[in-house]
């Protein structure tokens, strides 16, 4: 079932547990490369700091809901001439700095978005929110407010 889950999720993480509940699946996972580049040097950065999870909506699995718990290490870096002494790994190819959701999560709440043509409804009623994927993540106003950006 891991192997299954590793061809289904963006490169380059790795699955280390995977959850089935009522309201969806839920997997942890992790970067599986032990170095992280600065952010701000793009040095290569091997000391660990400490980790912490992050929780992002991922495009479901058939009709399930899927989230994805992913560890992320903060990294000590040690080159000298750079400002920063600490930073959070990034994974771009997953999700965006702060990001709740993926990226390729983000990009389909976008493209529904732009195929509904992000108007609202008529004056002084609320928006159809009738979408041709209404089984992705999203809050009221998520795809007008990415098609903004």
């Amino acid at each position: 079932m891991h192997d299954l889950a590793a061809r289904l999720l963006p490169s380059p993480l790795q699955v280390e547990t995977l959850t089935l509940e009522d309201h969806g699946l839920t997997l942890d996972v992790k970067v599986p490369t032990p170095t992280a580049p600065c952010p701000t040097c793009a040095q290569s950065a091997t000391r660990v700091h400490s980790d912490d999870r992050r929780t992002l909506a991922d495009l479901p699995w058939a009709t399930l809901p899927v989230r994805l718990s992913l560890q992320v290490r903060r990294f000590f870096c040690d080159t000298p001439s750079c400002r920063r002494q600490t930073f959070t790994e990034r994974v771009p190819t997953v999700a965006r700095p702060y990001a709740h959701t993926t990226t390729r999560a983000s990009q389909a709440q976008c493209d529904t978005g732009l195929v509904l043509g992000g108007a609202a409804g008529p004056a002084g009623q609320p928006p159809n929110r009738a979408a041709p994927r209404p089984w992705l993540p999203a809050r009221a106003g998520t795809s007008a407010t990415r098609d903004r950006h």
